[in-house]
């Protein structure tokens, strides 16, 4: 299942790895270890990492999430996405439930 993750870094931890010159290894890890399909960087109020993750076990919120936390004390929201074949794909699943019931 893909998620989008919203990671809000703390200023304070985001200032501290750009003046000792770890904010681009730090987050090149991150990065190496998500391996996001796609990774937005944006100034949203702080600085804030998007990030669309393909899950194959939910229980690997934790090994993606726990570095956020730990590495940046970003603030984490994970909300499910789907592309254009996901959403054709659950419509189908609908239209197909709605038809059984009418039955």
């Amino acid at each position: 299942m893909r998620v989008l993750i919203v990671a809000k870094l703390d200023s304070e931890v985001g200032n501290e790895l750009i003046s000792s010159g770890e904010m681009g290894p730090k987050l090149a890890q991150l990065l190496d270890d998500l391996k996001p399909e796609a990774a937005y960087f944006m100034p949203q109020g702080r600085r804030t990492m998007h990030l669309i993750v393909n899950l194959e076990d939910p229980a690997q919120l934790v090994t993606f999430l726990e570095p956020l936390w730990l590495v940046t004390k970003a603030e984490v929201e994970v909300l499910p996405v789907m592309i254009p074949e996901d959403l054709q794909r659950g419509m189908q699943q609908l239209s197909a439930r709605r038809q059984k019931d009418r039955g």
